[in-house]
């Protein structure tokens, strides 16, 4: 119980509000009616800054079809604005433009997606202790994320135990009843990765 209760203070420490160390500033220069550099691609955890370089005013403002809303509102030299790209923000794209010159200063933002960090489904906590990588440890991290409010699994493609994306998402109750079968009642051996 208390290595239980260890592992999920680690989990909340390092998963909660902790900066993203290998985060990255990407400097795109505002100038008179142009960004650059153009399609820039990112990471999640990255920011953008706008660095506005013009005498003239613009904005860096997300399109109505962007998954992720921003205004800087009008800014002239020396004036910077950031944004952060977050994995709740998703892939994008996201287009942005100057409010003022709408028509001619257009731009998008990628997000690239990090590889798979999925290596044993059902491995919930990612932590491999006395019981395997699969264990106790494990359902308990699942039960607390379902019904408790918990931290998000380190990698949700482990949390989705069964491998199916149901109504309730990549990760539902019946994740949580497949790891129970597997663990007490000699069910199948969640999927590979």
């Amino acid at each position: 119980m208390k290595r239980s209760i260890m592992y999920t203070a680690v989990i909340i420490a390092l998963f909660t509000g902790v900066p993203q160390v290998n985060a990255t500033i990407h400097t795109i220069s505002v100038g008179n009616f142009f960004f650059s550099p153009t399609k820039t691609t990112v990471q999640q955890g990255d920011t953008v800054r706008w660095n506005f370089t013009s005498v003239t005013q613009h904005t860096s403002t997300s399109d109505a079809s962007s998954p992720k809303a921003w205004d800087s509102g009008l800014m002239g030299s020396g004036s910077s604005f950031d944004v952060i790209f977050d994995v709740s923000d998703g892939p994008g794209p996201f287009p942005y433009h100057c409010t003022p010159h709408f028509s001619i200063m257009k731009d998008t933002i990628f997000v690239s997606m990090p590889p798979s960090c999925c290596v044993a489904r059902g491995n919930v906590d990612d932590v491999v202790g006395p019981g395997g990588p699969i264990d106790v440890s494990d359902l308990t991290y699942l039960v607390n994320f379902l019904f408790k409010g918990g931290p998000i699994p380190p990698c949700e493609e482990q949390g989705n135990v069964d491998s199916v994306i149901g109504p309730g998402g990549p990760i539902d109750v019946s994740d949580l009843t497949y790891l129970v079968n597997f663990l007490f009642k000699g069910g199948s051996v969640p999927l590979s990765c």
